[in-house]
């Protein structure tokens, strides 16, 4: 891996004390690629395909900050998700569909873009997520409504 989780696990306990989000973990997995792990070199990423290597990546990362590879792991099935969709339509010849999604996979690729399933809540699901965002000058938060 591109960095060692031993940073994340001494930011761990203030952020889990706090109840703070560790934004400077996530400005790490940008900043050495991690975050594009499961995106397409071609794209920027670094490529991995085996749904294996990501959990293994996964819960080595949870050894330094089990929030921050939770949060990673809701972005990592995403990208993993949308490449397999690439590459499939990229073998069945639908180019047109393939290069919109390669445009969302650059993005991804080069951490300009991160994404989540907001849908854990109870009761919730992708098309009925119960999940609003809250935005100040600082930062978002999304709260569920079951809070």
């Amino acid at each position: 891996m591109l960095f060692r989780s031993a940073r994340f696990w001494d930011r761990a306990a203030d952020h889990d004390r706090d109840g703070s989000f560790p934004a400077e973990n996530v400005a790490d997995l940008v900043a050495t690629r991690v975050i594009a792990v499961a995106v397409p070199e071609r794209f920027g990423g670094l490529g991995v395909t085996s749904t294996l290597d990501l959990g293994v990546g996964l819960t080595r990362l949870a050894r330094g900050c089990a929030s921050t590879a939770l949060g990673l792991n809701m972005h990592v099935a995403v990208c993993h998700n949308l490449s397999r969709r690439w590459q499939h339509l990229v073998d069945r010849g639908e180019d047109a569909a393939a290069e919109r999604l390669g445009g969302q996979l650059a993005l991804l690729g080069t951490g300009e873009m991160i994404t989540c399933g907001p849908a854990s809540e109870p009761g919730t699901n992708i098309l009925h997520p119960e999940l609003r965002a809250e935005a100040d000058r600082k930062s978002t938060r999304l709260n569920s409504s079951h809070t």
